[in-house]
């Protein structure tokens, strides 16, 4: 069922001039997590509208975060059974209103209360552009575990799985949206790496060189072992006719970094026995 809760005071002063985002929070049972990224959206400042879209898998109890007293402020929900990630994704996508779309996940949130303010500094022309910023790495006990993303953009090393980006320090303007289509549930996990390949090759992401969301660890695209990411990563330019050199060098890259991946992964598990 949708429900549209916007306050009266969020639909009070919409301007056509200014640019509206939407973030589209996915969420399935983990209620604590969900008010966490509610209020990172509620807090984030600056001179946009900001419209927030929670599209639940259907939880036990579900309960929408309340709608804060914000102007230019609007929040949309949804709780349904889903085909998975990707197809709560593509509901957000389709219920979306704004000219910026933000996929901020449940537990996910972003970095301060002006990332989004700070990204639309660096686009001259929202609905047209893409891209993505940095994010810091956290267990749920908040201990720091690294930083992810990559500068400048290289289609080809980004293709070839060697520098992923940070899905939820990602951005897409809506005509971008359009010209993708939706989410390829067949594509399994890696599916978010093949959406932002198939952005690249519209148009080059603009980076953003700024810390823009704070990311949990521990879903299970981050437990996935390195080398199912390059496979995922070879499919995905298989399904849109890319190509790293000629055939064979690309299958060769590909067996490379596989094989690479897996003896870092042994000789990890070998000095964790050890420990």
């Amino acid at each position: 069922m949708l429900m549209d809760i916007a306050s009266s005071a969020g639909q009070a002063g919409l301007d056509k001039n200014r640019t509206r985002v939407s973030v589209v929070t996915i969420s399935y049972n983990d209620a604590d997590g969900l008010r966490r990224t509610a209020a990172s959206v509620e807090g984030q400042l600056g001179e946009f509208e900001l419209e927030h879209l929670i599209v639940d898998g259907g939880s036990r109890n579900f309960e929408c975060p309340p709608l804060p007293d914000k102007d230019l402020f609007t929040r949309r929900f949804l709780s349904e059974p889903d085909q998975g990630r990707y197809d709560a994704m593509n509901k957000g996508i389709r219920m979306a209103t704004g000219d910026l779309v933000w996929f901020m996940h449940s537990s996910d949130v972003f970095t301060n209360d002006t990332a989004l303010a700070t990204t639309l500094k660096h686009l001259t022309d929202p609905p047209a552009q893409w891209g993505y910023g940095l994010a810091r790495l956290f267990d749920p006990r908040g201990q720091f575990h690294g930083a992810f993303g990559s500068a400048p953009f290289n289609l080809a090393r980004f293709s070839l799985g060697g520098k992923s980006i940070p899905h939820q320090a990602a951005f897409f303007g809506k005509n971008v949206l359009a010209s993708a289509g939706d989410y390829d549930l067949a594509h399994g996990l890696g599916a978010d790496q093949l959406f932002m390949m198939k952005c690249a090759t519209i148009t080059p992401p603009i980076v953003v060189p700024h810390f823009l969301c704070d990311f949990d660890i521990t879903g299970a695209g981050t437990e996935r072992p390195q080398r199912h990411h390059y496979k995922d990563m070879q499919a995905a330019r298989r399904a849109l006719g890319l190509q790293v050199g000629p055939k064979f060098l690309d299958s060769t890259a590909t067996a490379c970094l596989t094989g690479i991946a897996v003896l870092k992964d042994l000789a990890s598990r070998q000095i964790r026995a050890r420990q």
